[in-house]
């Protein structure tokens, strides 16, 4: 069995949900705003924070973050969507990289005859050598 803090949720939130989807192995391919929100933020974050010998330029980002939520919302949406992209486009932007070791880093964690599955949105290294986890 797999086990990752999304199912775990899931099963939260919906046991028979969680049992269509994981044991019948049905599909539900509809996703609610939030989530496709938090997917399109996840997406950013690494496009920005990603270390590379030169950061994207505000207009990469915000054309990025238009990709992303592109046919995903409907219009009036979208443009507010875009305002606050906006505004953590700029944020991370001004953001000191050198401290990012990893963005999206998956992990799979054995334990008995179960696997967690899971995903650290970030690690940074402090400067005392410590290790964060986002």
């Amino acid at each position: 069995m797999k086990i990752s803090y999304s199912r775990l949720a899931e099963y939260s939130q919906c046991p028979r949900r969680y049992y269509y989807r994981y044991v019948e192995g049905r599909s539900f391919p509809r996703q609610s705003e939030e989530m496709t929100l938090g997917s399109v933020l996840h997406e950013l974050l690494k496009f920005i924070l990603t270390p590379s010998l030169l950061p994207p330029s505000f207009e990469d980002a915000e054309a990025h973050l238009r990709s992303l939520l592109s046919g995903k919302l409907e219009a009036e949406r979208m443009e507010e969507a875009m305002e606050l992209g906006k505004k953590v486009i700029e944020s991370l932007l001004e953001e000191d990289t050198s401290a990012i070791l990893a963005i999206e880093y998956s992990f799979s964690l054995p334990l008995g005859k179960h696997i967690i599955n899971g995903r650290m949105d970030r690690v940074d290294r402090h400067k005392d050598g410590e290790l964060e986890i986002l």
